[in-house]
């Protein structure tokens, strides 16, 4: 009898999750916009909870990190500051976003584009380099943290322009 397969370490199982969240929304976003080339009314209310999802599991990946329940999150470039707790299934984190709230961009799909292509490729090859012991240590945790953090940020700041139609 073969021996049982290993179980997947969580961080990466949750990683691999975020990604497809985030290409969720990557997708969702084109089809929305393939009409009219604009965000309105219920298709962004759509987009906002897709966004939601991929940021709910990038709070649990950047909990499994520590195997902590609740966190810290911050950005001392730009005074951002967070602090999540996670109870059951549900979430709530209560910060400071500082007076830097402008994203330098207006369309979703270069915002994405470089979330993915740039930021999550980087983080998915430390991430990848850094789990090859097995262990992640405390250097390592500190640029993951950094990393996830500003993130987390960046799409929370894009969810608020998504709601507020600054960013189509």
């Amino acid at each position: 009898m073969p021996p049982p397969a290993e179980e997947p370490n969580p961080a990466v199982s949750s990683m691999k999750r975020f990604i497809h969240l985030l290409n969720g929304v990557r997708k969702l976003h084109l089809e929305l916009i393939e009409d009219d080339g604009k965000l309105i009314g219920q298709e962004r209310h759509s987009l906002i909870e897709k966004m939601d999802e991929a940021l709910s599991e990038l709070i649990q990946l950047r909990s499994l990190l520590d195997n902590k329940r609740d966190f810290s999150a911050f950005n001392s470039r730009y005074n951002y500051r967070l602090r999540v707790r996670i109870i059951g299934t549900r979430w709530e984190g209560h910060g400071l976003l500082g007076i830097f709230r402008q994203m330098k961009i207006n369309q979703f799909q270069v915002w994405l584009s470089r979330i993915i292509k740039e930021r999550m490729v980087k983080i998915i090859q430390f991430f990848g380099v850094a789990m090859q012991d097995g262990v992640l240590d405390k250097k390592e945790l500190i640029i993951l943290h950094r990393s996830l953090d500003r993130l987390l940020f960046s799409i929370i700041l894009a969810r608020e322009h998504v709601r507020s139609g600054k960013l189509h």
